[in-house]
C-alpha cells in the first residue's frame, strides 16, 4: 500500500486533493491526500479524517465519502 500511496500522491497539487480508495469487502475506504493518510474503518476514523480535511480546504458535500463500516 505505500509504494501505491506514493505514486498516487505524485499527481495530487493541492493539500485537499485527495484519492478515494474503497475496499468493500474489508469494510475499508483508504483516503490518500499528499501529506496524509487515512484508513477508515469506523466512525471514529470517519470523523477524525472529516475533521482534517474540512480546514484543509475540502467542502463539507466533498467529505461525504461512501463508507462502508
Amino acid at each position: 500500500m505505500e509504494i501505491f500511496g506514493e505514486i498516487i500522491k505524485k499527481y495530487l497539487n493541492a493539500p485537499y486533493n485527495y484519492a478515494n480508495v474503497k475496499f468493500p469487502d474489508r469494510k475499508l475506504n483508504v483516503l490518500i491526500f499528499p501529506d496524509k493518510d487515512f484508513i477508515i474503518s469506523d466512525e471514529k476514523t470517519d470523523k477524525i479524517a472529516k475533521d482534517w480535511a474540512l480546514p484543509a480546504g475540502l467542502s463539507k458535500p466533498e467529505t461525504d465519502w461512501t463508507t462502508f463500516y
